[in-house]
């Protein structure tokens, strides 16, 4: 394979060829001409490395991916530090595709997928939601104040109205949408089976984790960004963390295991044994959310109801 690295921003493309002997960097509009373009530049083989920018760079991988050219959306975290370690502290459009180029040959990272049209519809309804819900306690905490001109409390009072009517449009549809997606419909009906887990955080783990049941448990875990990380450092021995992961994907495992803490009694003994062994809350809270998960991605992988089939077999967590 030969890797060409891509930089995007939101009205061009920075090209680094690395097949070509000469002129190597070339600049492509961000359109789907341009994208075009770069296509017939490519050779047969060719890995195209680029960073995940949002919007920006929804056009050229969901092209690449229709054209079946091997791609990776990288985490722009992580090309950053391999930039680190070679010693590249300069950073311009040209140098960052180059870097990328680099970063495809040496790290040899996954190729990656662009979500399906479904799998992209789900996620932009639920997220709205999301921003709406947020909106709306941000107004309402504005309330709690009561400012002094009643002109103000009434314009933050019809803009929470407004908010929560679209709110439930947004809701509705995301309702809609199952409804007429059976296959969606289904895995969160299994999903729903889990006691802690339901009808909103089940659409969200749908939404901002699709791999779940085609992965296994600790991969998921560790897409979650619920993967405790060992650091140590000669004799000293320095405490877990989980980190990275899906932000949107680890808030929506949240709810649903403060749910399961209260109201399963598996999962308050489970907590418990946890905390009279000394852990933090915190650390117990995560430790529900990450058995949690790898019952949902079994239920999901299995096809079964989590009530009627049976809680899977995991490893001890609480080890």
């Amino acid at each position: 394979m030969i890797t060409t690295g891509i930089d995007v921003s939101k009205a061009k493309l920075d090209v680094f060829f690395n097949h070509m002997p000469h002129k190597k960097h070339e600049t492509f509009s961000n359109t789907p001409q341009g994208i075009e373009a770069i296509i017939r530049r490519l050779p047969e083989n060719a890995f195209v490395i680029f960073e995940s920018t949002g919007p920006y760079s929804k056009l050229l991988y969901k092209t690449l991916c229709e054209k079946r050219i091997k791609c990776c959306c990288t985490n722009p975290y992580k090309v950053l530090r391999f930039a680190q370690g070679m010693g590249r502290h300069a950073k311009t459009d040209k140098i960052d595709a180059r870097i990328l180029a680099e970063y495809g040959d040496k790290a040899e990272p996954e190729p990656t997928q662009f979500k399906s049209d479904k799998d992209l519809e789900l996620h932009e309804l639920v997220s709205t939601r999301d921003v709406l819900m947020h909106d709306i306690r941000a107004h309402k905490n504005r309330l709690e104040i009561s400012f002094s001109s009643d002109k103000v409390n009434q314009v933050f009072l019809d803009v929470i109205q407004k908010l929560e009517e679209e709110l439930f449009k947004i809701c509705q549809a995301i309702d809609d949408f199952m409804k007429q997606n059976e296959n969606y419909a289904k895995k969160k009906e299994q999903l729903e089976t889990i006691p802690g887990i339901g009808s909103v955080s089940a659409a969200a783990i749908l939404a901002y984790g699709p791999e779940i049941g085609t992965v296994s448990g600790k991969q998921f875990s560790s897409l979650i960004g619920l993967a405790p990380r060992t650091k140590q450092s000669g004799s000293t021995l320095m405490h877990d963390h989980i980190g990275g992961g899906r932000p949107d994907l680890r808030k929506a495992w949240y709810m649903p295991a403060l749910t399961a803490i209260k109201c399963n009694p598996e999962m308050r003994k489970f907590y418990d044994k946890l905390k009279a062994k000394g852990k933090s809350s915190k650390v117990a809270i995560v430790a529900v959310m990450r058995k949690m998960s790898g019952y949902a991605n079994s239920v999901i992988k299995r096809q079964v109801n989590f009530e009627k089939e049976g809680k899977p077999s995991l490893p001890n967590l609480a080890a």
